[in-house]
């Protein structure tokens, strides 16, 4: 508990809600679905105890996601501020093929 509070003081989860112009079985109110990029911590994961997740989802279980696994704290800033910037620049309404492009995968 201590970690992931460490962990998110340094590096913020964020949350957005984005205009879709596609189905996500269902999407959320006014066809958009949420968008989140947070870094977690797996204790129970001895390898990678540290993880990113940038993902979207609709209002059920579809989701496109992406993550990248840390053996270190130190590891970390890089690919969050790289994940940052992939987050402010996705525009105001997308597509699923969007996401697909720049690296996500089905859930």
């Amino acid at each position: 508990m201590k970690m992931q509070l460490k962990i998110n003081k340094q590096f913020p989860p964020l949350t957005k809600i984005v205009k879709v112009k596609d189905d996500w079985y269902p999407c959320f109110e006014n066809n958009t679905v949420k968008v989140s990029l947070m870094v977690l911590y797996a204790g129970w994961n001895d390898k990678y105890p540290y993880y990113i997740k940038f993902q979207a989802w609709g209002a059920d279980d579809f989701g496109l996601e992406k993550e990248k696994l840390f053996t270190d704290f130190d590891q970390i800033e890089e690919a969050y501020n790289y994940y940052k910037e992939q987050y402010n620049a996705i525009p105001e309404i997308v597509d699923k093929n969007y996401f697909y492009n720049i690296g996500f995968v089905t859930f």
